[in-house]
C-alpha cells in the first residue's frame, strides 16, 4: 500500500478530482440560460466530492471522516442524477465525454463504498491518516430539561435518562440523540435553536448547568462536546432567562429584540450610485481596526443577557456600536447611532449594567467590558452635543 502523506494521496480523492475536471468540460456547451440553474448545481455537486473527502481527512476524528465521506457519496449520487436529467433535456453535446463521466462516477461509487467500510476499522483509519486516534467512550447521563409547551404555558424541568452517549459527540448531537429517543417513545421532542453548528450564527442558546453555553470558555453550545462531562453526570438544560427574551417553546426563546436594536442604528449609510469609495482606501490605525473587528465578531447569541443578573444587553449593544465607532466610516452617524440603539435597548425591557462582569466572562467571542465603557462615552458625548 502506498504511504498516505496527505489527502491528495487518497485514490478516492484523485478519482473525485478527475470527475470534477471532466464535468467542467462537459457543461461548457450547456445552454446559457442554465448557467445559474442546472449547470451551477452540477458544478457544485461535482466539486463537493473531492472537497468533502479532503475536509474529512483534515479532521482529527474517525467519526468526522466517516461523516464527510457520506456527504461525498451523497454528492456523487446527486451529480449522477443531474447529469442524467441534463441528458434527457438534450443539453449534452459530447456523448463520449458524458459516458466517460458516468463510468468515473460508477468507479468512484465503488471506491467510496469500499473505503467507507474499511474506515470504520480503527486500525485502518490510523493507517490512512497517520494520526493517533484519540480515545473515545460512551457515557450514561441524566438530563433535566426545561419543557414549556408555548409562551403562555407554565414550564417545568423534566428528567430523561440517556445511555451510550459518545464523548466525541457535540452537545447538540446529544440533544438530537435525546429527541430520537423521545420520538421512538412517541413523545414530543425537545425544541431548541440551532443552525450552522459551527459557532458563527448565534442561534444555539442553552443554559447548561447554570452557565450560558456550558462549562467551557469562548465557545457556543454547538461547540461544546460531551467529553466535558463524566459518566453518570446530571446535566441541567434551560433556556435564556430574561424578560426581553420570552420563551417560545422549551429551549427556544424570542431574540427579536436584538434585531430591533440593530435596526435602530447598527449600520452605516453609504451611497450605492456607483461612486462609492473603496473601504481599503481609507487609512485606519491598526489597533483601531483590530478592536473594531473584535467587536464585529459578536454573533448576537444573547449569552451576555442570560449571564447578567440584571438581564442587561449592554455588552451586545456596545459591541455593535464599537465596531463602527472606531472606524471613520462610522463616525458620520455616531451620535444618532448611540442614542437610538440605547433608547431601543431600554424600550425592549433589558436591565441596567452594574459592572459585575458576568457578560464578559460568558461571551463566546471574548468581547470585553471596554466596549461598554466606549459605548458610555459615545452615548454621553451624543447627549451633551444634542443638548447644546
Amino acid at each position: 500500500m502506498t504511504e498516505i502523506k496527505s489527502y491528495k494521496d487518497l485514490l478516492i480523492w484523485q478519482k473525485g478530482f478527475q470527475v470534477v475536471i471532466a464535468v467542467y468540460k462537459l457543461v461548457k456547451s450547456f445552454p446559457q440560460e442554465e448557467l445559474y440553474a442546472l449547470t451551477n448545481q452540477i458544478k457544485r455537486a461535482s466539486v463537493s466530492i473531492p472537497s468533502n473527502i479532503a475536509e474529512g481527512y483534515g479532521r482529527n476524528r474517525e467519526k468526522s471522516f466517516n461523516h464527510f465521506i457520506d456527504i461525498a457519496r451523497g454528492s456523487l449520487y446527486e451529480l449522477e442524477t443531474q447529469l442524467l436529467l441534463s441528458k434527457e433535456l438534450e443539453f449534452v453535446t459530447d456523448n463520449g465525454l458524458f459516458n466517460e463521466i458516468l463510468n468515473l462516477i460508477e468507479e468512484e461509487s465503488k471506491m467510496i463504498n469500499s473505503f467507507s467500510r474499511k474506515l470504520k476499522t480503527a486500525n485502518h483509519y490510523s493507517l490512512i491518516t497517520n494520526k493517533k486516534i484519540m480515545a473515545s467512550k460512551n457515557i450514561n447521563i441524566t438530563l433535566k430539561v426545561w419543557r414549556q409547551k408555548n409562551a403562555k404555558a407554565k414550564g417545568s424541568m423534566e428528567t430523561y435518562k440517556l445511555d451510550n452517549v459518545s464523548t466525541d459527540s457535540s452537545f447538540l448531537e446529544m440533544m438530537d440523540q435525546l429527541n430520537e429517543q423521545l420520538i421512538e417513545e412517541e413523545k414530543d421532542p425537545v425544541a431548541f435553536d440551532h443552525d450552522c453548528r459551527e459557532g458563527i450564527c448565534g442561534m444555539c442558546s442553552m443554559y447548561i448547568n447554570g452557565r450560558p453555553h456550558g462549562p467551557d470558555k469562548l465557545i457556543t453550545t454547538c461547540q461544546l462536546h460531551m467529553r466535558s462531562f463524566n459518566d453518570n453526570d446530571t446535566i441541567y438544560v434551560e433556556p435564556w432567562r430574561s424578560v426581553a427574551f420570552p420563551v417560545i417553546k422549551d429551549l427556544v426563546v424570542d431574540r427579536s429584540a436584538f434585531d430591533r436594536i440593530q435596526q435602530a442604528g447598527g449600520f452605516i449609510s453609504v451611497g450605492t450610485s456607483g461612486n462609492t469609495v473603496d473601504a481599503n482606501s481609507i487609512p485606519v490605525p491598526k489597533d483601531d481596526a483590530d478592536t473594531a473587528f473584535d467587536n464585529a465578531t459578536c454573533i448576537g447569541c444573547g449569552a451576555c443577557v442570560a449571564a447578567c443578573k440584571n438581564g442587561s444587553a449592554m455588552l451586545f449593544v456596545s459591541a455593535k456600536i464599537s465596531q463602527f465607532a472606531l472606524l471613520p466610516q462610522g463616525r458620520v452617524e455616531a451620535k444618532r447611532r448611540a442614542q437610538n440603539m440605547v433608547a431601543q435597548m431600554d424600550a425592549e425591557g433589558f436591565g441596567n449594567c452594574t459592572n459585575t462582569g458576568a457578560c464578559e466572562a460568558e461571551c463566546p467571542k471574548g468581547i470585553t467590558l471596554e466596549s461598554i465603557a466606549r459605548m458610555n462615552r459615545e452615548y454621553l458625548h451624543a447627549k451633551i452635543s444634542h443638548e447644546k
